[in-house]
């Protein structure tokens, strides 16, 4: 709690004048409990009862301050049919379960979102660990009108890196929206199926299991 204070109180205030502490709150409780979602200015702004414009602005300190990061949707000039929406993630998924007040890891465990907080670990380790080298990351996600979707995708040399990330051992049909990025004209490369699996074993011939705890 001392840490939440400090970061309304203090450090928010030096980045931007918020005024509204109260709906701050709020809108950092709501938006913790939608991690790894896609981002809606217009239905946060209709929730916490304010405006558009202030809900830009605050998720910009939250970038800018390092407490989420956005991963941008994969596009191009070939289709259309590609949904725009960047996905919202928060760095710390402590801070993010303790916003959304999730009370153990037991409950957390056994609700709604334990999906979305696994999905936004994942995804914010291996943005880190492109930060800890300076490396510049090229990573979105893919997600199109026909509702096929892929968690990550890593871009390197003209080549896709797919990455689906599933809270079970060894989940199956993980990777069957990978062909989707055949259309685009980029190698697609081995896919990995991020999950609860012991070991790095292959899911098929083309992609492969691979476990959490190596992020």
């Amino acid at each position: 709690m001392s840490y939440i204070n400090t970061y309304l109180e203090r450090d928010i205030q030096q980045l931007s004048n918020v005024g509204k502490l109260n709906e701050f709150s709020s809108f950092l409780t709501y938006v913790a409990a939608r991690t790894a979602q896609e981002l809606n200015y217009a239905d946060i702004a209709n929730a916490i009862g304010i405006t558009t414009p202030t809900v830009k602005a605050w998720i910009s300190i939250l970038q800018r301050s390092g407490v989420i990061a956005l991963l941008e949707p994969y596009h191009n000039n070939i289709s259309n049919r590609l949904v725009k929406r960047p996905k919202l993630y928060f760095m710390d998924t402590g801070l993010a379960t303790y916003l959304s007040r999730w009370q153990c890891p037991q409950t957390l465990e056994a609700g709604a979102m334990n999906g979305a907080f696994l999905e936004t670990y994942v995804v914010t380790e291996i943005m880190k660990s492109y930060m800890h080298t300076g490396e510049k990351a090229h990573l979105h996600y893919y997600h199109d009108i026909d509702k096929k979707e892929i968690d990550l995708l890593i871009i390197e040399e003209n080549r896709f890196y797919p990455i689906e990330i599933k809270k079970a051992k060894h989940p199956r049909y993980a990777d069957k929206n990978f062909y989707a990025l055949q259309r685009f004209g980029l190698e697609v490369q081995s896919g990995l199926i991020m999950c609860l699996c012991d070991d790095l074993l292959p899911a098929n011939r083309n992609n492969w299991y691979c476990p959490i705890s190596v992020v």
